[in-house]
């Protein structure tokens, strides 16, 4: 059966060659049977093409089982199996073959198992490394809102609101060592014999004498452009009012225009600077002392927010 499944397979193998010299004669020597010949050559090519395809569907399958019997094997699927474990004899095969099979169902279960735990291994590994990422990652959340909070709550100290920090200046325009306190945009209005509810702009001037205490100074600017000024043979002398909004508090003191400046020494600088130490409203009063022709000066900070930061960096430098 085996030998005449091979001859079969031969005959399959050689009958396109055959039929393709067969189409080459006529085209080549028969004149009048050219166009056959051509068909002849053309169904030769088809025939290279399926017949093998052919063999391997119908008689591959049949030879391999009958040579797998022929062996010795149950079938072809037997015999690859005693191949897949390096063995080519049949009876060696039978007599051992549940105990090889026994042998290699143990082995796979082993390395299933073995690898099932190293899974197991790798897995909880990963558990870990994720866990310790979440740390990590809570940490540096952690870090980076503290730093946030430190930026925040130096950059709130350093933050002087409307109040300026500035350098005293030397016969050259050059800056000193020596600073004070100034401020932005505070507005009011002052009434005299002449004029009543004109506008006002009102610069603070706060620096500190030879013992690191304050010393307040003001500077009023009728019309927004003309400095109140005196003379230093005749001071004249005004007295200020200071009350804060939100609880009434009063505070009056006295205080000496010179030159340019009504300045409050002492202990008037302190109450001063204390009452601008609240971060709120603040409404002043400022009169001049005497007996008729009386200048007075209103005029309201609405917050004084951040004056504690800047008396500080004044004191401190920090």
């Amino acid at each position: 059966m085996y030998i005449l499944l091979n001859i079969l397979a031969i005959l399959c193998l050689l009958a396109p060659v055959v039929l393709g010299l067969r189409g080459l004669y006529l085209f080549l020597f028969k004149k009048g049977k050219r166009i056959k010949g051509l068909k002849v050559i053309f169904a030769s090519f088809i025939l290279v093409i399926f017949l093998p395809l052919m063999f391997a569907l119908f008689l591959a399958d049949p030879m391999s089982r009958f040579e797998a019997k022929s062996l010795g094997f149950d079938s072809y699927d037997d015999k690859e199996l005693s191949q897949s474990f390096g063995i080519e004899d049949s009876e060696y095969w039978k007599s051992n073959k549940e105990r090889l099979l026994e042998e290699r169902r143990i082995a796979e279960e082993k390395d299933r198992i073995a690898w099932e735990k190293e899974k197991a291994v790798r897995e909880k590994e990963k558990a870990v490394r994720e866990k310790e990422k979440a740390v990590r990652e809570k940490e540096r959340v952690a870090v980076a809102r503290k730093r946030i909070a430190e930026e925040n709550r130096l950059a709130a100290l350093r933050d002087t609101g409307m109040w300026i920090i500035s350098n005293f200046v030397d016969d050259f325009g050059e800056k000193t060592s020596n600073r004070y306190i100034g401020n932005r945009d505070i507005h009011g209005k002052f009434s005299n014999s002449a004029t009543t509810n004109s506008s006002l702009i009102v610069n603070f001037l706060i620096s500190l004498d030879s013992k690191d205490n304050p010393e307040v100074r003001i500077m009023l600017d009728e019309y927004g452009r003309s400095r109140v000024k005196a003379s230093y043979t005749y001071p004249d002398s005004y007295t200020l009012k200071a009350k804060r909004t939100a609880t009434g508090e009063l505070l009056t003191v006295r205080g000496t225009n010179n030159s340019d400046r009504i300045t409050f020494r002492g202990k008037a600088s302190e109450q001063i600077c204390k009452i601008l130490s609240h971060d709120d409203e603040v409404k002043f009063f400022i009169v001049e002392n005497t007996d008729s022709l009386k200048s007075s000066y209103n005029f309201k900070i609405a917050n004084s927010s951040f004056f504690k930061n800047a008396y500080r960096i004044l004191k401190t430098g920090e």
